[in-house]
Parts: C-alpha cells; structure tokens; sequence
C-alpha cells in the first residue's frame, strides 16, 4: 500500500501532466516556481534552469509569452506536430 506522500506525489505529476496539455510551458514554469518547497523532493531540483534566478524567469517568461501567443490570429493549430511534439516532451519532462 503506498504512503500518503506517495499519494500526493502521483496527484502533483497527474495535474503537472494535465497541464502540459493544454500548454507546455505552463507546468515547467509551476516547478520553476515551486523549486525549493521542503514537501517536493526529486533531483530535477538540482537542474540549473530550476535552482537559478535566470532560469526560472526564462521558465516563467516562456510560459507567459506562451500564453499571448496563443491568442495571435497567425498561431498555428494546436494539434499541429510542432504542437504536439511540444507538449508531449513538456509533459514527459515534468513526469519524470
């Protein structure tokens, strides 16, 4: 039987994995963001574009630049293969 925090872990990479598919830059931004809670543990921690100033704002800036450019007539389909590609290697990432 798995421990609650177990538990709890499962639910955080399930909602991360939801999130990168509706946009890819989003749950990377939410880990930048979160990096140093005591109650997440894992070695992407260590990753530099996580543990750096510079490398959370360039997270954080793509996801919101992701956001607006969502909204521009000239964006391309969401399931275009450039699309797609995107958020199954964002959502692969944030699950591992």
């Amino acid at each position: 039987m798995s421990t609650k925090n177990e538990q709890h872990t499962l639910v955080r990479t399930l909602v991360l994995g939801i999130l990168s598919g509706g946009r890819s830059a989003t749950p990377l931004a939410v880990m930048a963001l979160n990096h140093d809670r005591s109650s997440l543990k894992g070695s992407w921690q260590d990753w530099k574009v996580f543990s750096t100033p510079l490398g959370r704002g360039v997270l954080v800036a793509s996801a919101v630049g992701e956001l607006i450019g969502d909204k521009l007539p000239g964006t391309p389909n969401r399931i275009s293969p450039a699309g797609l590609a995107g958020r199954v290697a964002s959502g692969a990432l944030v699950g591992a």
